[in-house]
């Protein structure tokens, strides 16, 4: 894979890009209402998102050296994968995103292998990595498959930077869904999302994945949920937001299909600095592409008709 003038890369070993197929301090984790009502609030964050700036307010901070980092794993059918994109010594993570992809040499096994994957984290991290970990459901699959993260990096200071984090409470039972939210304080805007399951030590890792990983301006929301069968273990679930000052060209992009994947673009030529989704089943992937400034999310258990979302930050940003 190869970077462009406008879209500058540095990898490993990358087999390819997917195919595209309020402002409070952060407070305890509370639970997040349903899908139709999650979309009404994105809705709503984006309309006040484009509201003009207030005469006389100082100007907006433009983010510089951006970079992007990407990172794959070995392709074979172990099982759990964790990959990290580390960003350069010194350096900030904006966002990310990542995902787990099925290597075969029909589009049906592909797919078949696909329906077996989900992904249990998408954690951004100070100060500068990425991390996604993907798993196998109840069966596994003998086919090959591998997982490939981004890291949006930025090179110099980003204004506001923090990254704030808040897990679910630990009720002792193993419910079938859980919702978080993270929240940036003040009036700082999220650049990126994440979300992580956290099993019990000892206990399998798998049974339970993201479902949703989405921002809404000021705001990162996590879903993740059990298999059809359920998982008889406790488990929680982490929200991470990348907050700072709101940039110049600050947006975001989400639009909502049906299927088993849908992507979306940045506007006007802004970069990318995050990519996410969320689906009425869990997600193998939601992620930034390298090379150009779109984001794609893919959930390969939808069932026909099912509802699949895709969103990307963006901002006009100044690659390195």
């Amino acid at each position: 894979m190869h970077g462009n003038p406008h879209s500058p890369v540095r990898h490993g070993r990358v087999p390819g890009e997917p195919v595209h197929a309020g402002r409070r301090p952060p407070t305890a984790a509370r639970a997040l209402p349903g899908l139709g009502v999650v979309v009404a609030l994105l809705l709503a964050a984006l309309v006040a998102m484009a509201a003009p700036q207030p005469a006389g307010a100082q100007a907006a901070p433009r983010i510089t050296g951006r970079y992007v980092v990407a990172e794959s794993s070995a392709i074979n059918s172990s099982s759990p994968k964790t990959v990290t994109a580390r960003c350069d010594a010194g350096d900030q993570v904006l966002g990310g995103g990542g995902g787990a992809f099925a290597v075969a040499p029909t589009a049906g096994e592909m797919a078949a292998i696909g329906r077996k994957l989900e992904v249990t984290r998408l954690s951004p991290a100070s100060p500068g990595r990425f991390t996604i970990t993907a798993v196998e459901t109840a069966g596994g699959t003998t086919g090959n498959w591998y997982v490939s993260v981004r890291a949006v990096c930025a090179a110099n200071p980003v204004a506001g930077y923090q990254v704030v984090t808040t897990r679910s409470a630990n009720s002792g039972t193993s419910p079938p869904e859980q919702g978080v939210l993270a929240e940036c304080p003040g009036t700082k805007v999220a650049l990126g999302s994440g979300a992580t399951v956290t099993f019990e030590r000892g206990r399998p890792v798998g049974g339970v994945g993201v479902s949703m990983a989405l921002a809404t301006s000021g705001q990162t929301y996590a879903r993740a949920a059990e298999q059809p069968g359920g998982y008889a273990f406790t488990w929680s679930l982490t929200a991470f937001a990348v907050c700072a000052t709101r940039p110049q060209g600050y947006e975001v992009i989400a639009e909502i299909g049906s299927g088993t994947g849908h992507s979306v673009s940045c506007s006007n030529g802004r970069r990318i600095l995050n990519g996410g989704g969320f689906a009425d089943t869990t997600l193998s992937s939601a992620i930034p592409f390298a090379t150009v400034d779109d984001a794609a999310a893919a959930a390969p258990r939808n069932p026909a008709g099912g509802n699949v979302a895709a969103y990307a930050i963006c901002a006009d940003a100044v690659n390195r």
